[in-house]
Order: structure tokens, then sequence, then C-alpha cells
């Protein structure tokens, strides 16, 4: 990013220590929306600062569809994050695959080699399953993974890697 021209649109009241800035995009000379990401597992995961005021999503989806309605644009167009995933871990306590630590940039996972796996959300409620490290992605007919937003929800497999969630979008379930 570049620091130094874009620096002038961050302001005081920015909580920089629990959110790192992702994107500053300037909607004129002297306004930007700035994209913030959570470093705290427990807290909303995104923030889009604008003006003064915070609007915080728990998904990148959630911030996106906001961006989208309130700018009268598409943020893909002007951000592009499609390498945010989430990661999933077997937990033994419900004996299936989870998330609960938000979604972060698959990038910075290979790196940390912790998980696995991933699901990348391709639109609300159709979660791809990816591998972080090498070797084969499972089926997903054998896998029981829950939904990333809906902590208790089973989720479904409609092929070979792609999970679909009916909390998040009920008209899947047809």
């Amino acid at each position: 990013m570049e620091h130094s021209i874009m620096e002038r649109f961050l302001w005081n009241g920015l909580d920089l220590v629990k959110y790192e800035v992702r994107k500053i995009i300037p909607q004129s000379q002297s306004d930007a929306v700035v994209i913030m990401q959570s470093h705290i597992p427990s807290d909303k995961h995104w923030c889009l600062e604008y003006r003064g005021s915070g609007h915080y999503f728990s998904t990148f989806s959630e911030l996106e569809t906001y961006y989208k309605h309130r700018f009268k644009k598409d943020l893909m167009e002007d951000f592009t994050m499609n390498n945010f995933v989430f990661p999933i871990y077997k937990s033994n306590t419900v004996n299936a695959y989870r998330n609960t630590f938000g979604q972060f940039d698959k990038d910075s996972l290979e790196k940390k080699g912790d998980f696995d796996f991933c699901l990348r959300e391709e639109k609300s409620g159709k979660f791809t399953l990816e591998r972080i490290t090498e070797g084969k992605i499972p089926n997903a007919h054998r896998m029981t993974v829950i939904c990333p937003h809906h902590d208790q929800h089973r989720m479904t497999a409609i092929d070979n890697h792609t999970f679909i969630c009916t909390e998040c979008d009920p008209r899947l379930s047809h």
C-alpha cells in the first residue's frame, strides 16, 4: 500500500491496535473508506470506517453487501480479497470440521502451517473446500463440516469439493 499517500485518510479514532488496515479506498480528495480486519478472534472480523462512522461485520461477504448498498458499486472492483478463506480443523468435541477463528488470507495460513483445509465462500451459503498444505483434497461427501457462520449447522456436500449451508441461504435447499 502506498502508505505515504494513503495515510492522510487515517484519523486518530481508528483502533489500529485491534484492527489491521487492509485497504483504503478514496471516495474524494478528502474522504476514504477504510477497511480493517480484527486481530482478535472473538471480535467482529471486519470493520468499514467512513467519515468517522464504523460498521462491523462477521464476514467479508456481509461487508461486501453493505459496501455495494452504501456506495452503489461492487467492492471487488475497488478491493480484491478473493484470497480470504475460513481455516477449518477437526473438532473432537462435535466430531466435525469447524472454523472458530474467522476469515484469513490464505497465503498467511500457508506460511503458518497450522491448518490443512479451508473453505472459500463463493457466494452466500456456498463454500468450496480447499487444501492449504500439500496433498489431495478429501472428498466432501466423506466429511462433516459445520458452517463458519452458523456454529451448530452441518453443511451438505453437493459435489466432491463443495458444501452448501441452507441456514445462510434457504434457497439452496431446493
